[in-house]
């Protein structure tokens, strides 16, 4: 991130900008083995953090070299890339402030060099084209395997690294907040869930983005130094604006506001996987805070349980907070959420089936048979009452309820202003878990809402302005003043236009 100077809302703000660029070519160990500079006749760039392609740019660039002839032995050729640094002349010094725009490569038909009058055409797109196909972005041999068990991290770190050949990475873990009786406490995971298998057809950012989705909230992509980056979506909870109200009026063009009512949503209704188990016992017994399950089976023996293996199972009181499982007098252990967060109480009970899965010194626990999650968006705290109706009203267990009375998409009351989106089959049959669909469910609820009211503000280009990233903006209609996260930039020629959502913490309070 670059942290901004006087002397960069200086330049910012001078009535008359000379612009230039400086090229660094790179190789695939991103070593700079060539360079050039010149006068910008023409400059577009797109960044979208909702893309898996990131940044684009195209540039017309006046230089005096004239060694740019496309061959194998010229500085542009396939087995190149570039890194871009967009500059403004600082009148009052003469020197030029560079401001990094991305790494690049360069795709087909977009490169053109005339020699008589020294023009060069540039159109890139960001690294990811070197890994979804457009470019390369395929291996060899006929399936990749993932296996369950394996490290998300290393599996990320190995197709980057070893598939794709690149070596800049920062490839995070996996975590979340998880509710602890009064408590928050966070919990870090890395273990692919499941055994995942790609076909030839299959490319390496295909791989990234199935890894990627398998937990909501997270993102993969090139940054602007070239590192690819596996990351949770910034939510600026605690972010400082980059850039303050009154720095940003002097820039704005106009103040278009855009409500998309059509795609508004308040309750998001998932259905995940219908799991398929192993064994089955509804024979249940309780010993203290353990669950004593039979399986009328003799070859079946308790205390050699195989690993991997998913029961389906009835038992016969309500959970405990901690609650443990054994089967046929074999040992007991805990059934935990992902993260080893233990059960709470009431999670399971009588008359419904649910699924755990042993794992070396735990039971994992995915909920009921059909993976199911509710989430509504609400502006009154519901009752206890209310609950148990809905839960009954919705036929599913799963509710969950974001709490925002502020809000003009929430429900204002129960069972009534309900705009619902369903959302089944495709990639919500990779959601394993009731916990995961929960997830899921509150996270697509807060875009169908938060990310409906957009603000496309037109502005004088802001160069080192990124997306996800915090603004603060008074309005020229109202007066009033918000800050908002920015979605995406679209420049040409100096001037942006900024998509923005305006700004709300991610997790409000929450009704399970």
């Amino acid at each position: 991130m670059h942290f901004q100077t006087k002397r960069d809302l200086s330049i910012l703000n001078q009535h008359t900008k000379n612009m230039y660029v400086m090229a660094q070519i790179l190789n695939y160990d991103m070593q700079i083995v060539d360079s050039f500079q010149g006068s910008i006749t023409e400059y577009s760039y797109s960044e979208d953090c909702d893309s898996d392609t990131r940044r684009t740019i195209s540039l017309s660039v006046v230089i005096k070299d004239k060694t740019f002839d496309v061959d194998a032995n010229a500085k542009i050729w396939l087995d190149k890339l570039i890194r871009v640094y967009v500059g403004y002349e600082d009148m009052r010094t003469s020197e030029i402030a560079y401001y990094p725009k991305g790494v690049y490569t360069i795709c087909d038909n977009s490169f053109s060099w005339d020699s008589s009058t020294s023009s060069l055409q540039i159109s890139c797109v960001d690294q990811s084209a070197c890994c979804d196909g457009t470019r390369n972005g395929y291996v060899r041999g006929l399936t990749t395997k993932i296996e369950e068990g394996s490290s998300i991290r290393g599996a990320l770190i190995s197709l980057i690294t070893q598939e794709a050949g690149f070596k800049k990475y920062r490839i995070d873990t996996y975590h979340r907040s998880v509710p602890d009786g009064y408590e928050e406490t966070i919990a870090e995971f890395d273990e692919i869930p499941y055994d995942m298998e790609f076909d030839v057809n299959t490319s390496i950012w295909e791989k990234v983005v199935e890894i990627r989705d398998l937990y909501p909230g997270w993102e993969a992509f090139f940054d602007v130094d070239g590192t690819f980056v596996f990351q949770g979506i910034p939510t600026c909870e605690f972010d400082e604006p980059v850039i303050t109200a009154e720095q940003l009026a002097p820039l704005v063009q106009g103040e278009p506001c855009t409500i998309t009512f059509t795609e508004v949503a308040n309750v998001t209704d998932l259905y995940g996987q219908n799991i398929e188990p192993d064994r089955y016992s509804d024979k249940c017994t309780v010993s203290g805070d353990t669950y004593k399950m039979t399986i009328e089976d003799e070859n079946f023996d308790g205390n050699n349980l195989v690993l991997n293996t998913k029961f389906q199972v009835s038992v016969s009181a309500a959970s405990l907070k901690g609650q443990k499982m054994s089967f046929n007098n074999g040992p007991s252990y805990p059934i935990v959420y992902e993260g080893n967060i233990p059960i709470s109480a009431g999670d399971m009970r009588p008359e419904t089936q649910y699924i755990v899965k042993y794992k070396k010194g735990y039971f994992y626990f995915y909920g009921e048979c059909q993976v199911h999650a509710i989430c509504k968006e609400v502006a009154f705290t519901p009752t206890a009452e209310q609950i148990a109706e809905d839960k009954v009203y919705e036929s599913c267990n799963n509710i969950k309820y974001r709490v925002i009375p502020d809000s003009p998409f929430a429900i204002k009351e129960m069972w009534k202003d309900e705009i619902r989106r369903p959302l089944a089959g495709g990639e919500y049959e990779n959601i394993f878990s009731n916990d995961l669909a929960s997830q899921r469910a509150d996270y697509e609820t807060w875009k169908t809402t938060r990310l409906m009211s957009r603000l496309e503000l037109p502005i004088i280009e802001i160069p080192w302005l990124s997306t996800n990233q915090l603004i603060e903006y008074t309005s020229k209609r109202t007066g009033e003043t918000k800050k908002y996260i920015v979605k995406q930039i679209s420049t040409s020629n100096g001037l942006s236009t900024l998509s923005c959502i305006e700004f709300y913490p991610l997790y409000p309070f929450i009704v399970q």
